[in-house]
């Protein structure tokens, strides 16, 4: 029995290593804020290149409260500004969901657009970018409160690892 569990463990971990090759892979952290009381903080994004879906998670623990948040951002299009330069400008559409416990347990989710600028530098390996995303969503905290408006500002950069 215990040859079968490494045998298994060993085959899927070959199988992951393996993917890894079919497609890149982009990771990096970026600073979130909100001029609308949001909320400010940093954040790990990541992203597949094989599809537009790009994702930036948070996570804040204070002395008092700890709070969670969620970003998946699906990309329309992701268009070069002037060929020359390595500048691109996207749009897309997503979801956030973010909870919070401490001083007032919250639930919050709704729907964003987020619109920016990115570039790929040396060779594709790092991609810097700026965005904004104009969001609105439902909070169901002690009371229901609808619309509930955001609008984050992110600053970031991932790297690509083939």
């Amino acid at each position: 029995m215990l040859n079968l569990k490494k045998t298994v463990i060993s085959t899927v971990m070959i199988s992951i290593i393996s993917m890894s090759g079919v497609f890149a892979f982009g990771i990096g952290l970026q600073i979130d804020g909100d001029p609308y009381g949001g909320g400010y903080g940093p954040a790990l994004t990541f992203k597949l290149d094989t599809v537009p879906l790009v994702f930036a998670a948070n996570i804040d623990i204070t002395e008092k409260d700890f709070s969670f948040g969620l970003t998946g951002d699906w990309w329309i299009f992701n268009n070069t500004i002037e060929k020359s330069y390595p500048v691109k400008w996207f749009v897309g559409y997503g979801f956030f969901i973010h909870s919070g416990t401490g001083r007032a347990e919250s639930l919050i989710a709704g729907a964003r657009l987020p619109i920016g600028v990115n570039a790929f530098f040396n060779d594709g390996f790092i991609e810097p970018y700026i965005q904004v995303a104009p969001s609105v969503g439902i909070a169901f905290e002690p009371s229901f409160h609808f619309p509930e408006w955001y609008l984050p500002v992110s600053l970031g950069i991932r790297f690509w690892f083939d």
